[in-house]
């Protein structure tokens, strides 16, 4: 069967952004395919994380919020401890402001880059270290209609 050609067993999967919205349909489909996860957020008000559970995943929850500087490699080194190894990252945390750019301060404008931009970059940079160390690994970062001008 074709969909066996997509299986991720026992590969351990961080999804930043993973409780709620793209980042937990992600999140499920991962486990579905059979792969370990870490999910990542600021809250599980939505339960995301339990939902998880109740489907039977192997799954841990890291509370952080992901423009901190120390929580990018914070959250690597707990799915070490906890899963072993790194083999896939999601960022897909993400925050968008819609309007006229004329109307975005510059606090607004940090927000959205240090959420956007500079989060994962230095998720990027923390799971890279992992992953040479291991030979292989896979990160996807997920980007946003807001780009469409």
């Amino acid at each position: 069967m074709i969909l066996n050609k997509f299986r991720v067993d026992n590969k351990v999967a961080v999804i930043t952004g993973g409780t709620r919205g793209i980042g937990f349909a992600i999140a499920k489909a991962l486990g579905e395919a059979g792969a370990k996860l870490v999910v990542s957020s600021r809250t599980d008000k939505y339960n995301g994380y339990e939902n998880l559970k109740k489907c039977g995943f192997d799954v841990s929850f890291f509370k952080a919020d992901i423009t901190d500087p120390t929580k990018p490699q914070e959250l690597v080194d707990f799915t070490i401890e906890n899963k072993g190894c790194l083999d896939i990252l999601i960022n897909n945390a993400g925050v968008a402001q819609h309007g006229d750019i004329e109307d975005y301060n510059d606090n607004l404008l940090n927000k959205i880059m240090d959420t956007n931009f500079d989060a994962v970059f230095r998720m990027c940079r923390s799971a890279i270290t992992q992953m040479k160390k291991q030979g292989e690994g896979v990160i996807l970062n997920i980007g946003s209609i807001s780009g469409i001008v």
